[in-house]
Order: C-alpha cells, then structure tokens, then sequence
C-alpha cells in the first residue's frame, strides 16, 4: 500500500504538527524538532515523516487558496456563464427547428447537423447531451454525420406544350343560307348508285343559294359519264340563269372542251375545285348522301331481287327504277324538310346591296385556279403558247409547289421576249427548278429557325423550372451551388480559379439570400452548415481534402458578408439632431472675387 492509504496509522498529534507547518504557524527549526520526537514516541522512522511531509504539502495549499479567496470563485462564475451561453444556443436552435417541422426531413436534418458543428466546440457539449435535448438517437446523428443526404433531384421541366394548331381560314358556313344568294352558284358532282346489281351514275347539279325550295334543279341517271351528259346537265340547269358561278370537280367529263365551250357560250364562269378538295362543293356531297340514304332500303331489295332473279339485271329497268325513286325521294323530302322556312328567315332582314356582297364573296371563294397547279399549268401552256404536249407538260411539272410556279413564271415574263430560246418548256422547267431551289432553302431556313426558337424557348421553360426548384429549396439551391463552384477547384493545388467568380458564387449568394430571407441568420447558419457538410462527404474523394477546403472557406466566408449585410439592413440608423435644409436649392457659393 502507499503512504496515503496508511494516514489512519499515524497518530493525531502528528498530523497536527504537519498542517501547523504547512499553514506556517510554527517555526521550521522548532517544528522539524517537534516531528523527530513525536515520530520517535511512536516508532516512525524519519524517512517515513519526510515522505508523509512532502505528500500532503500539495493538496494543502490547493485547500488552503480555495478556502482563503473572497467572494464566488472565479472557475465557477466562468462554467456558469458557458452553460447559460449554451443553454441559449440550444433553446435557439430548438426554436428553429419547431417552426420548420412540417417543412420538410431534408432541411431540418441539415440544420441539426449544421447546429451539432457548430455547437460542437462549446464547453460541456457532448453527443449525447446534444441528442438528449432534442429527442434525437445518437445513432441516427452519427449515420447523419457519415453519410450524406440523397439530394433530391430537380424537377422534370413542364412538357413542352404540343404546337398551336394551324390557323386554318375562316370557316364558310355552307348550310347556313343567309350567306349564299339563289340563282348565283351551281354545283354538279357525280356519284355511284347499284340497282338489281347494274353500276350506274348519278348525275346531279344544285342551286346551291336555293337548295331550301329544291334539293337538285337537274337529275341525270345513266350506266356512264361522258361531256354530252354534262352538256345536258348544263344546258337544262343553267336556263335562265346568265352569269352563274359553276362549282365541279377536275374530272375529265367536266374539264373536257366541249364543256368549257359550252360553259362560255352560255355566259357561265367554271370555277372547278382543288383535287382531292370534297369540301369544295360540299352541299352537293351532302344533298348525295341524303339521297343515297333514303334510297339504300329501295336499292338493297333490288340487288337482292337481282341476285335470286338474274333476269331482273337489265340497265333500261335499272335506270327506269332509280328515276322514279330519286324523284319520290327528292318530292318526300321537300315536303318534309324544315330548310325553307329556315332560309326565308335568315334572309327576312337582308337587303339588296347585302345579297349583292354575299354573293361576290362566295364567287370569290369559290374560285381556286390560283391554288390548283394543273389549272395554273394548263393556263401557262396556253398563254405562253408552249409546244410541248399538255398532259407532258402539265406532268412533268405538277409535283411542284403552286408558289414555285408562280415564281417561275413570274420570272419566265422578263424572258419570253427572247428569241434565242429553243423550247419554251424546258426553259419554263429550268426556271421551275431554281424556284424550287430557292424555295427549298426558305423553307430550310424557316424551319431551323422555328427549330432554334422551340430550343430557346425549351431552355427558357427549363431555367423557370429549376429557378422555381431552387426558390422553393433553398438548400437544393445551395448544395448546386457548390456543385457549380467544385468546377472551378484546381486539381493538386486546393485553390479555386478565379478565387470562386463565376455562376457558382452568384448562384451561391441568391442561395444564401433566399435562406435568410425565410428562416433568418441563426438557421441559416445551421442550414447552410449541414449542407456543406454533406456536400464535403460526397466530393471529398474527387476534389481531395484540400479542394473540398478551399470550398468551404468560399461558402463561410459568403455565409459571414451575407449575414452581416442582413444584420446591417435592420439594425437602427443614426438620426441627425439637426434639421435639414428646407429649401429646394443650398445657396450658392460667393464668387471668386469675392473670396479673395
């Protein structure tokens, strides 16, 4: 055992003596002395009294300069004001952290452990005091603390919204009848009918203004179609009738010259439709399905009476059979439609010069040489006198654009004059093809045009999307931020380039910003904290330890300016306690001279 755990053998009276010496209430001389007989009265040898002597001298003077201080002890003044000073920085941080609860688990994570950081250093805190005031397991703030959060990805930017549709031209109102006068237009058209299985044309034309008092003016119903049959049709439906607006097709019976001969001599203008364009002279297509459906009972049981009877299959009592019908169809449905009193009433309130108009616009639409190319070619053959047949010429041209055409002959014009041209038709197509080429880079170049507008604005749209991202996360934003910044680093040399300047650090500063401007200084140091301590731990193996430093420093130190710049915004300014000038103007100097 030692000396110290022996002190209950030694008597009382030395012990005595020894704390007597110690304070220095006996002389030395005098108390070695005293100690040498003591010790030889109870058979203690003089060594043993030294050691015990020069063990006890230390914690006797420690006891003695407490014991001896004025006052509250300086060392327990100085623990009590670091635990207040720590007890408020954690009631703080607590306070933070209860008004952030329903905010998300990503930010308040970030600001316990930017808290722990930064508390961390105070004396008496530990880890588990720590976890202890906020309910929190100390295992989960070491995981916090090892592994960094899963950044949350950006959102999609919104889809890009589907093209606007093509503005297409004011819809005519074809059935309406106040806006197509009677007697002005004609439309003929010609469909397929079967009865007891013989293929047979039907053959109409229309009063398309006055369609209300009669669904057809002519009916012709024939095995075939040729221009007689048309001239017939014309002749009968256009009696009485100068001046009308024909609206066909560009089938042959129809394009054919004895049509058009008889169309002029008549005083009629042909005004045939785009190919491909059933729209075009629409209230005939629907006057034929109208037919065609009252009739489809009638002609069904024909067919069917054919086919048990093939006898029944003659053309003379199939023609017969469908007149009579089409003419009980169109008589019934007269009778029983509502399309006359709808046209007088829409046209009760028109008057004279009203009509009028009405009808040169839908003359005016009803034209389309200017957008069909084989009317334009057919009369560019014509007009400029072309040798080359008309169905080669219009064949080996008509795959062009109409606007190509037109170009092209607008530039064939200044050169028909010449007489050096050996054939008007390959010169035509020669100019036909640098049209087109010219027209094809137009449309290239509109095209990536558009291309370039719809990437800007698709990057536009994208920038919104991560702008509005980053002001709704403001710790996304930062942790980006630095993200932004770590691209700057210099590798091996642990410095940044620029020393930060760049789109990083003013991302870095709005991040920062944005988080004072909602949570403040003290949780934003917090945040910001945990933040950079989670992005340290996921580049820390690419930027390396001195990389990830000067990082850091660059994010403290914006941290410290952006706080200080908040703090200085709000704090009180000093009022002057003299009273400006009044007037608009200071009074001005006295002059030079006067100076002098």
């Amino acid at each position: 055992m030692t000396e110290s755990h022996n002190l209950r053998h030694v008597p009382t009276a030395l012990l005595c003596l020894v704390a007597l010496g110690i304070v220095g209430r006996l002389r030395p001389g005098w108390l070695g002395i005293q100690l040498g007989a003591a010790a030889r009265a109870e058979g203690i040898s003089p060594e043993r009294v030294s050691r015990l002597v020069s063990g006890a001298i230390g914690p006797f003077e420690q006891l003695l300069v407490r014991l001896t201080r004025r006052g509250r002890p300086a060392a327990q003044h100085d623990e009590h004001q670091s635990e207040l000073e720590l007890t408020r920085q954690m009631l703080a941080v607590a306070s933070a952290l209860l008004a952030k609860l329903c905010v998300g688990r990503d930010l308040v994570r970030a600001q316990i452990v930017g808290a722990w950081q930064r508390l961390r250093p105070l004396p008496g805190m530990t880890q588990a005091r720590f976890c202890q005031t906020f309910k929190l397991s100390e295992r989960t703030l070491r995981d916090w603390l090892r592994t960094a959060r899963r950044s949350a990805a950006l959102p999609p930017p919104p889809a890009q919204p589907p093209p606007p549709p093509r503005r297409r031209p004011p819809r005519r109102r074809r059935f309406d009848f106040d806006l197509t006068v009677p007697d002005t237009q004609l439309g003929a058209d010609t469909t397929d009918l079967l009865a007891f299985g013989v293929p047979l044309k039907f053959i109409a034309a229309q009063d398309i203004g006055g369609r209300d008092s009669s669904l057809f003016d002519q009916v012709i119903v024939d095995d075939h179609e040729n221009a007689e049959l048309i001239c017939q049709l014309f002749g009968d439906a256009l009696k009485g009738r100068p001046g009308a607006q024909v609206i066909t097709d560009q089938g042959t019976p129809y394009m054919a010259a004895l049509s058009t001969q008889l169309l002029e001599q008549m005083g009629a203008e042909h005004a045939p439709q785009r190919e491909g364009d059933p729209c075009g002279k629409a209230t005939v297509e629907r006057a034929f399905r109208t037919v065609k459906d009252l009739l489809r009972p009638v002609l069904s049981i024909t067919n069917r009476l054919a086919e048990k009877m093939p006898a029944l299959c003659n053309q003379s009592l199939a023609k017969a059979v469908v007149k009579v019908g089409v003419t009980v169809v169109l008589r019934a449905f007269q009778h029983g439609a509502r399309a006359a009193r709808a046209a007088i009433e829409s046209r009760g309130n028109l008057d004279s010069e009203q009509l009028a108009a009405l009808a040169e616009q839908t003359r005016e639409r009803a034209r389309a040489n200017d957008n069909s190319a084989r009317l334009l070619l057919t009369h560019i053959h014509e007009l400029y006198a072309i040798t080359r047949p008309l169905d080669s010429f219009i064949r080996s041209l008509r795959r062009y654009p109409t606007e190509v055409l037109r170009q092209a002959e607008r530039m064939f014009q200044s050169q028909v004059h010449r007489d050096d041209i050996r054939e008007r038709a390959s010169y035509f197509a020669a100019l036909v093809r640098r049209a087109h080429d010219e027209y094809l880079r137009a449309r290239a170049r509109d095209r990536h045009e558009r291309l370039a507008e719809a990437k800007s604005q698709s990057e536009e749209r994208e920038q919104l999307a991560r702008r509005a991202a980053w002001r709704a996360d403001p710790a996304g934003w930062l942790k980006d931020s630095l993200d932004l910044i770590a691209l700057q680093c210099l590798p091996g040399c642990g410095t940044l380039l620029f020393d930060g300047l760049g789109y990083g650090l003013g991302n870095l500063q709005a991040a920062l910003c944005r988080l004072l401007a909602l949570h403040g200084p003290g949780p934003t140091d917090d945040i910001a904290r945990g933040v950079l301590h989670a992005w340290r731990l996921t580049v820390l193996d690419r930027l390396g330890p001195a990389g990830a430093d000067a990082v850091c420093a660059l994010l403290l130190r914006e941290l410290a300016s952006a706080k200080a710049r908040a703090t200085a915004q709000f704090a009180p300014g000093e009022t002057s306690a003299t009273l400006p000038s009044a007037g608009q103007f200071r009074r001005p100097p006295p002059p030079v001279r006067l100076r002098n």
